[in-house]
C-alpha cells in the first residue's frame, strides 16, 4: 500500500474513532452495498421494461389445461393421448 494512502487511512480512521482495518472494512461494505443496490436497480428497470410484453392476460392456465393437453390441437393427441388416458 502506498505510504500516502496509508497516511490518509490513519488520519480518517482517527477522525472516525476507529481502527484502520475497521475503516477499510466500512469503506468496502459501503462500496459493496452501493454496487448491490445498483444491480438490483438495473434488474428492476429491466423487469419494468418487460411489463406488458406478453400482451393482455389470457385465461388462467389451470382453467384451460385440459384443452391445451387433450384438445383438438393439444399436446397429447394420437397415440400419446391414448397411452396417457390408459386406452392404448
Amino acid at each position: 500500500m502506498a505510504t500516502t494512502l496509508h497516511q490518509q487511512l490513519v488520519i480518517e480512521s482517527r477522525q472516525r474513532g476507529t481502527s484502520v482495518s475497521g475503516l477499510i472494512s466500512s469503506i468496502i461494505e459501503e462500496s459493496l452495498t452501493k454496487q448491490q443496490r445498483g444491480k438490483v436497480g438495473k434488474m428492476y428497470q429491466a423487469l419494468k421494461e418487460l411489463d406488458g410484453a406478453g400482451g393482455a392476460g389470457g385465461a388462467d392456465a389451470s382453467s384451460t389445461i385440459d384443452e391445451l393437453l387433450y384438445g383438438e390441437k393439444g399436446a397429447w393427441r394420437g397415440r400419446d393421448y391414448a397411452q396417457h388416458r390408459g386406452t392404448g
